[in-house]
């Protein structure tokens, strides 16, 4: 391999790993390996993650703005929608407090997180 072959080998795997990067720093790594699972499960929400106080979920087909069909969601669990605050959603049943936000990752992707309080 000559000198020239050996620059843009260079040149071109940079560039992609300049690419793989800002798709993880834009999307987050969860984010990332969630995005084929739920295209190929076929339904419109995923969880990413789960922890104590926090669960964090990949939906598609999901509006930022579309807070009737997350209240819908939760209403139904027998959450009841007390107050919105920009992307927040806080929800109570009985003595518990949740609050629900929603991050726009593209046009497709939505992240919901859940925190527990």
């Amino acid at each position: 391999m000559n000198l020239k072959h050996r620059l843009i080998l260079l040149v071109a795997s940079s560039l992609l790993g300049v690419l793989i990067f800002m798709h993880v720093s834009d999307y987050g790594v969860r984010n990332l390996w969630g995005m084929p699972r739920l295209e190929m499960a076929q339904v419109d929400l995923i969880q990413t993650s789960k922890g104590q106080e926090l669960d964090t979920f990949l939906a598609k087909n999901i509006r930022v703005s579309d807070h009737d069909r997350l209240s819908g969601l939760l209403e139904g669990s027998g959450w009841k929608l007390d107050d919105q605050l920009g992307s927040a959603y806080i929800f109570t049943k009985e003595q518990q407090r949740t609050i629900v936000t929603l991050k726009k990752l593209s046009r497709e992707y939505v992240e919901i997180k859940v925190q527990m309080e």
